[in-house]
């Protein structure tokens, strides 16, 4: 019977209101005994896409300063102000969106922070000064801030407890290879092509 069923027949009268540990202990049973299928593929594909463009977000600045550096003429504090900015709103994005997927849901919350990364980043793109580049990546850290942790407990959440581990270390492989699409090693750049 599923969990649904047993507390509609349960507050229709058909026996004792189920405690929330109660309705938590019957969804974890039911969650562990659905077979290994697309539908735990799918949502490890979309949140692992998610975490890819989250490292190569996180790092793409810093492939950006020299070029920032001459063309802003920034100076050594506005660069580190730069790249504190990202840190100090993926803080700020973990806190939230952690609090918001707790409210409205891990699919919700992750999707409101992927989108938030998403369009700043791509106003990022059209900035013409420091001031500019920093609001945005303030903002842009709260996204991608906030796709962090909330991918991270809805992966785990989705895997069963056998193979969990794997399955959150397969997931968890897609930042630092988002880190280096990012900027590849200097090996696979032609000499004196690299920026």
């Amino acid at each position: 019977m599923s969990a649904e069923r047993i507390w509609d027949a349960n507050a229709a009268g058909g026996g004792p209101p189920l405690g929330d540990s109660a309705k938590a202990a019957e969804l974890i049973a039911r969650i562990e005994s659905v077979p290994f299928s697309r539908w735990h593929i799918r949502p490890r594909v979309i949140m692992g896409s998610a975490t890819f463009f989250d490292a190569f977000t996180a790092l793409s600045l810093a492939s950006a300063t020299p070029v920032l550096v001459q063309l802003w003429h920034l100076t050594p504090g506005q660069v580190g102000y730069l790249l504190a900015a990202s840190y100090f709103g993926q803080f700020a994005g973990a806190l939230i969106f952690g609090w918001l997927g707790e409210r409205i849901g891990r699919v919700m919350s992750a999707t409101y922070a992927t989108l938030i990364m998403a369009v700043v980043s791509l106003a990022c793109a059209f900035t013409g000064n420091f001031s500019q580049m920093f609001v945005c990546r303030i903002i842009q850290g709260i996204g991608v801030g906030g796709e962090m942790p909330v991918a991270a407990t809805y992966i785990n959440e989705l895997s069963r407890a056998h193979g969990r581990g794997r399955f959150f270390m397969l997931y968890e492989l897609i930042f630092p290879i988002g880190f280096l699409a990012q900027d590849p090693p200097p090996f696979s750049w032609p000499e004196g092509h690299r920026p």
